[in-house]
């Protein structure tokens, strides 16, 4: 199998590191960041803001929850 054109090598993923070096994002996504350890922006234009502090356990009560009320 061989790579498609549209894959990155190692020396794409390191220059583009290198761009964003020193660059900053708008104060508002550094606030979301710092709140909630990632950049919350990309969910919140989705309308589907998920809390960074849901646990496995809860997001697997909440699938059993919606499983059985599939099942009805």
């Amino acid at each position: 199998m061989t790579s498609g054109s549209d894959s990155l090598s190692t020396d794409d993923m390191k220059s583009a590191q290198k761009a964003m070096c020193g660059k900053r994002a708008p104060s508002s996504v550094h606030t979301d960041i710092a709140r909630h350890g990632h950049d919350m922006s990309q969910h919140e234009s989705q309308g589907q803001i998920v809390e960074a502090n849901t646990t496995i356990d809860q997001l697997e009560a909440i699938l059993r929850k919606v499983h059985a009320d599939l099942e009805k």
